[in-house]
Order: C-alpha cells, then structure tokens, then sequence
C-alpha cells in the first residue's frame, strides 16, 4: 500500500467521515421536518381562512340585505348571476295611503271643477 491508499483509508474508515455522515443524515431529517410542518401550517392556515371567508360572508348577508342599497350593490359586486328578490306588491307604509288619498281628492276636484264651469255656462 501507498501513503496515498493509507490516507484514503483512513479517511474513510475514520470517525470524522462517520460524524460528517451523521450530520448530514441529521440535516435531512430535520428539512424533511421542517417540509412536514410548513405544509401543516398552510394546510391550517387554509381552514381559518376559510373559516373566516365564510364568517365576513354570514355578517355582510346580516348587515347588509339585498334591499338595502349597499347590499345591492354588494350582490351586484360579488355574487355575479344571482337574481335578485321579487318584491310583492303590498301595503308599505304612509306615504303610499296618502299618495292614494291625494289621487282620490285630486280626482274629486277635478269633477267639482268640471261641474262648476258646467253651472256657469248654463246660467
């Protein structure tokens, strides 16, 4: 044997070659560890976002109703080809009663008022 084959053996039969195969054996366990819970912490992540994506859905369903107009407009925005409600038509309110009442004794006058020039062309 030469030195240089003396040398190489010892280098590879040594205990340094065993420590750095050690290592590097260490090393890939603990990246393949490190992987592991990298994609735990996304897969995680992904569950409360979901979580949370359906939560601000629920509350802008709440606080904001498609009658309103800011619901409108966030149904118009976000839910694409969603039709809106049909609103059915019923009573809503005052204003709809004197709306109704200001027609009949507009109508009224009307009338009277035609009768009126009537009488008057007459005498």
């Amino acid at each position: 044997m030469s030195i240089r084959e003396i040398i190489i053996d010892w280098l590879t039969s040594s205990r340094y070659v065993r420590s750095l195969e050690s290592r590097i054996q260490e090393q890939r366990q603990d990246y393949e560890t490190r992987l592991a819970e990298k994609d735990q912490i996304i897969h995680d992540l992904k569950v409360d976002l979901a979580g949370l994506k359906l939560e601000a859905d629920q509350m802008r369903l709440v606080l904001m109703p498609l009658g309103s107009p800011a619901g409108a407009a966030y149904a118009a925005r976000f839910q694409g080809g969603r039709d809106k409600p049909r609103l059915v038509p019923a009573f809503s309110g005052t204003l709809d009663w004197l709306g109704e009442l200001q027609k009949e004794i507009g109508k009224e006058e009307d009338g009277a008022a035609v009768n009126a020039e009537k009488q008057n062309g007459e005498s």
